[in-house]
């Protein structure tokens, strides 16, 4: 009976060290994708089970433990943006007119897709393209899309008066303009 008991324990103990082990690969798995967490799960119990039977070292633990944390580190830097709002570049500047404060506390930070006809293409202090799409007359008339500066040949062929839809995040307001960062361009 006390075989059993130091046997169950021992059991315990191991499986605690793989939870252990494992825990800090387990998070960005479980808040970015189910998925990889199910098969976190799955192949910690085979590990588990493995362990239990003495056929799994601990270099191979290890390795094992590795492998899944790159995983679930990969999968949580390559996450997809869920875009949440749609907007019409001068809907977007009147919102933001209205109340910019409540603007800012509902969008900013948050990734949208913002239409509108091309205003003006240039470059920002830091060397990033950007196009501003109008959004309205008086002070605060337009949204500012910032692209990655791998972006400029694309941003190179664009027209004023053209009309674009960019995905991006909005990022507040500065200089009687909407900043939208992090663009891509869609059809």
């Amino acid at each position: 009976m006390k075989d059993k008991k130091y046997h169950a324990r021992q059991i315990v103990k191991k499986s605690l060290l793989i939870v252990l082990c494992l825990s800090p690969f387990l998070i960005p798995a479980i808040i970015f994708s189910p998925w990889i967490f199910l098969l976190t799960i799955v192949v910690m119990l085979a590990i588990s089970y493995l362990w239990k039977h003495r056929k799994l070292s601990i270099p191979v633990f290890f390795i094992i433990s590795f492998i899944f944390g790159c995983v679930g580190i990969y999968s949580w830097l390559n996450e997809k943006p869920k875009i949440t709002f749609n907007f019409d570049a001068d809907k977007l500047v009147e919102v933001f007119k209205k109340n910019e404060v409540r603007a800012e506390d509902l969008y900013v930070g948050k990734w949208m897709f913002v239409s509108g006809k091309i205003d003006l293409i240039g470059s920002d202090i830091f060397g990033d393209p950007y196009v501003t799409l109008k959004g309205g007359d008086g002070f605060m008339n337009h949204v500012q899309c910032v692209f990655d500066k791998k972006d400029r040949s694309k941003i190179g062929n664009m027209r004023k008066g053209e009309y674009l839809t960019v995905a991006g995040i909005c990022s507040g307001t500065i200089f009687g303009g909407v900043i939208v960062k992090k663009c891509s361009t869609f059809p």
